[in-house]
């Protein structure tokens, strides 16, 4: 199983909400010649170097998310959480904020995953940092927690030169959109293929 990773907003003072978004596609590529072509269409005379999710407008959005959405050959997870609520000692240290709430919701999908999984992160991801302290949080949580049995890789990778992170990082764009500013037009039309979503921490989250 392969799982892309992306993220939107900041763990910083700036804005309320951070999301952490996880794609899990499938073994064809459906995927990655869409976002290829899309940067081919997109950029008139001269092609996209890189199909980044704030950057699309209206209609180029529209386009990417009805041709994404028509076939329902794919899932993506989140987690989003709202700053306001978060412990300080969470928001303290913004690497072990980013691996809870990455293990948060991976949970799930790697409790239910019957075979290896490999996770992918962009390497201007926050944790990039401490890519070793999030593969070790993560080995640490599946193998004597979530009763994993296979073998869990991380790795990073340039979103520049990948096309399944540069998909999540419009999903996760459409999603925190969705949160922030109340955008919700295109988060409907990608919901269908929502596999969980995670409001953190839930009591508060809000409010």
């Amino acid at each position: 199983m392969m799982i892309y990773i992306d993220e939107s907003g900041n763990l910083g003072k700036q804005g309320r909400y951070f999301v952490i978004t996880c794609l899990i596609p499938p073994k064809s590529n459906r995927l990655k010649n869409l976002v290829k072509a899309s940067r081919l269409s997109f950029g008139g005379s001269q092609p996209l170097k890189e199909l980044k999710g704030f950057g699309l407008s209206f209609e180029h959005r529209q386009h990417f998310i009805n041709r994404l959405t028509s076939a329902k050959d794919f899932e993506f997870a989140y987690i989003v959480a709202d700053k306001k609520h978060l412990r300080p000692e969470l928001l303290s240290g913004k690497e072990i904020c980013f691996n809870y709430l990455t293990g948060h919701l991976l949970e799930p999908i790697i409790k239910a995953a019957h075979e290896d999984v490999e996770i992918v992160c962009d390497n201007r991801n926050i944790a990039v940092a401490s890519g070793r302290s999030l593969q070790e949080y993560l080995q640490i949580k599946a193998y004597f927690d979530w009763g994993f049995h296979h073998q869990l890789k991380l790795c990073f990778a340039d979103s520049f030169t990948h096309n399944h992170l540069q998909c999540v990082d419009v999903i996760s764009n459409t999603i925190f959109g969705h949160y922030a500013l109340k955008l919700s037009h295109f988060y409907r039309l990608i919901e269908p293929n929502k596999k969980h979503g995670i409001h953190f921490p839930y009591q508060r989250f809000g409010t």
